[in-house]
């Protein structure tokens, strides 16, 4: 499981690779990161294997640009969440797709208070507790999103592509996938376990041949600054 990385920085800082930081750390890294553990994910079947990825579903964006997926031209940092969300999207399907018998969940948590400006100063701690309280109804507890997000690592309604998997609770039935079908290996989900996807984005995208554009683009550059 992958998590939300957080950078406060509004440049283009450049890992020593010459990629910034903070799509390294929520695209790239965790790419890199699933990619080492594929070979022992797929060993694990017909036992459960997965990959739950948490990040934002829902926020894809049409800007995508396919031609520039790095950002090296044109960086900001609403594009690089933006680029790190939807290739995450993208990278899963395709994933899902040539590992078959791994799954391979996008999740966003909501809001959730993990306790991030634990390290702020005394002011900026009193504006966060003002601002928690006041969308304190629409939070997602911290112990509830734990319990959803195993729920996400384990159920058997996010089976892998050519398999089932997971833990059966009930007669839930299996969940869509990230491309609307049954089934499909990968899931974009939200807080609650449901689908969640700006379908109209994806769809737009894939006709542009997002898919095979960001698979290629990702597997191409690990494999450059692989140490």
């Amino acid at each position: 499981m992958s998590l939300k990385g957080r950078d406060g920085h509004l440049a283009y800082l450049e890992t020593s690779e010459g990629l910034d930081r903070k799509l390294t750390t929520n695209y790239y890294s965790r790419i890199r990161f699933i990619n080492q553990f594929l070979p022992l994910l797929e060993a694990a079947s017909p036992e459960l294997s997965r990959v739950v990825s948490v990040l934002g579903p829902g926020d894809e964006s049409n800007s995508l640009e396919l031609e520039n997926l790095d950002l090296k031209q044109g960086f900001s940092v609403w594009k690089a969440a933006l680029h790190a969300t939807t290739m995450t999207d993208f990278a899963f399907e395709e994933a899902a797709k040539r590992h078959t018998v791994t799954s391979f969940v996008h999740t966003s948590p909501g809001g959730v208070n993990t306790g991030y400006m634990r390290d702020a100063g005394a002011m900026v701690k009193l504006g966060g507790k003002l601002l928690m309280t006041l969308i304190s109804p629409w939070m997602v507890d911290i112990t509830e999103s734990g319990e959803r997000h195993l729920y996400a690592a384990t159920s058997g309604v996010y089976p892998a592509r050519d398999k089932d998997g997971g833990v059966e609770v009930g007669v839930e039935p299996i969940k869509r996938g990230s491309d609307g079908e049954v089934g499909s290996g990968a899931y974009l989900i939200g807080s609650d376990g449901e689908r969640r996807a700006n379908d109209k984005v994806l769809q737009e995208l894939r006709k542009r041949g997002a898919g095979e554009t960001v698979w290629q683009h990702t597997t191409e550059l690990l494999q450059s600054t692989r140490g």
